[in-house]
């Protein structure tokens, strides 16, 4: 698991950040209804927020399967 600066930084990370540093996050993403819509310039913490996820879940989500999804 990352640590706790690792995952703060991954919350405020762009949806486009992320899928081009992470291989697989697009599919963990679209996963829970969240797409690139607006050049995916939302950070994730405000993404998660504004579709009612819960923020804790999907950093696990990615942390842990956005690398396997290549």
């Amino acid at each position: 698991m990352e640590s706790t600066t690792a995952r703060e930084d991954l919350s405020r990370m762009t949806l486009h950040e992320i899928v081009s540093a992470r291989p697989g996050a697009r599919d963990v993403l679209l996963a829970h209804g969240l797409d690139l819509c607006c050049g995916g310039g939302l950070p994730l913490e405000d993404a998660a927020a504004a579709h009612g996820l819960e923020l804790e879940r999907l950093l696990d989500e990615l942390e842990s399967g956005a690398d396997r999804h290549v």
